[in-house]
């Protein structure tokens, strides 16, 4: 066991060497705006996705934190206000009396006037996350710019059965229906999700993989008698952790588990600390930053994530993790989520489950030999140079270009 960290540092590109930013000297280059609501510099897809266009043009972004790339252009979001007895009111009657539009600006009123920059207008908005579709809308449309929005994932889920959900959920499905055709592109993170846009609202969706970028390293080689599992990411209650300490106990004597998480939950985190200490063949240890995580994970033999199919996003999510490992040039062990059994199994990275228990995972890993977790990680160092950042940078830039030019 270790002194468990206590910071969120695996997802910080600050604590890596500064990814080179080749900036173009062009004249009259177009002006791209992105937003998100998010800290920049520590979420890995828009933080790529600045890195793509910033050797391309003048590029704004706007967030809770600069992303500090060199440049980059910042604009600080303002933080979400906490609703007072009158904000909460009057977002009440307005759900109530259905005035969707009054609140989607008050709700972007502050944030829309930050975004409104002296100078050169933008000549294109890129919306990141369904959150940023109003605003996003709003500035295209003052701006007269091109909007694409980068959907990321699946639209927020919500089973709430309170009637302020209800509510509330009501607003979102409105606003999804009415603006998502708006928008002049869109993208999202695999393929059955911008199936699930095109289908419910008409738009064409491209995807735009959650890969890191290529790491130039060999996958190490397996012993017949030590075997070596890895899991890394957050610690949050619905992506149930408490299963890979399920899984280790009906894995036989070979096998081993490192966890590196992220102490977002402190309660769960020590709950798991807990459920550690009488298991020996499962060890914590430090997270590392997010752009050195395929480098640590080469010391290990097998990648696995089992995430939770009751919910949409995570049952069709293909996730930074999946990439990561084979960037890290391992195996991989994963249920039978569609998007991510579909990668294992067209490169033959791995083992998928027949179902969605532990005793179903179990039971391929313990199947398992040497030579074929060799095969497997032979595979992922070849799948390594086409599931990378590298690979959607093009398509990325050929979608902006054909929206406002270069």
């Amino acid at each position: 066991m270790f002194r468990p960290a206590c910071n969120s540092t695996m997802t910080d590109p600050r604590n890596q060497p500064t990814r080179q930013v080749a900036v173009k000297n062009v004249k009259n280059k177009k002006t791209v705006l992105v937003i998100a609501k998010t800290n920049l510099s520590r979420d890995p897809r828009v933080y790529r996705q600045l890195i793509f266009l910033a050797q391309h043009y003048n590029l704004i972004a706007a967030g809770l934190d600069a992303p500090n790339l060199p440049g980059v252009e910042f604009v600080q979001l303002p933080a979400q206000q906490p609703p007072n007895r009158w904000r909460y009111a009057h977002r009440l009657l307005c759900l109530i009396a259905h005035q969707y539009h009054l609140l989607a600006d008050k709700l972007t009123a502050s944030a829309f006037e930050t975004c409104r920059l002296p100078g050169s207008p933008p000549d294109l908005i890129i919306a990141n996350d369904l959150n940023m579709l109003y605003l996003g809308y709003r500035l295209a449309r003052s701006y007269n710019a091109k909007l694409l929005l980068d959907a990321h994932e699946m639209e927020p889920w919500n089973c709430t059965s309170r009637t302020v959900g209800r509510l509330r959920e009501r607003y979102r499905r409105w606003l999804f229906r009415t603006h998502i055709p708006r928008v002049d592109a869109m993208v999202s993170v695999n393929e059955a999700i911008a199936e699930h846009y095109k289908q419910t609202y008409g738009v064409p969706c491209g995807v735009v993989t959650n890969a890191p970028f290529f790491e130039d390293q060999a996958p190490k080689a397996v012993s017949d008698s030590k075997i070596t599992l890895v899991h890394h990411g957050g610690v949050n209650s619905s992506r149930r952790l408490d299963n890979l300490f399920t899984l280790v106990d009906q894995l036989d004597e070979r096998f081993t588990l490192d966890l590196m998480l992220l102490t977002h939950n402190r309660v769960i985190y020590d709950e798991l600390l807990q459920m550690a200490a009488s298991r020996p063949r499962i060890t914590f240890r430090e997270p590392v930053p997010m752009p050195q995580i395929a480098r640590r994970l080469n010391d290990y033999d097998i990648g696995i994530h089992m995430l939770n199919p009751g919910i949409p996003n995570q049952k069709l999510c293909l996730p930074n993790k999946l990439f990561e490992f084979v960037q890290g040039r391992l195996a991989v062990a994963v249920w039978p989520s569609p998007e991510m059994a579909r990668v294992v199994r067209r490169h033959d990275l791995g083992v998928v489950s027949d179902d969605f228990t532990v005793a179903s995972l179990a039971a391929k890993i313990n199947a398992l030999t040497a030579r074929d977790l060799q095969r497997h990680k032979a595979n992922a160092h070849t799948a390594a140079r086409v599931l990378c950042a590298e690979s959607n940078q093009a398509q990325f830039l050929a979608l902006v270009a054909r929206l406002i030019g270069v």
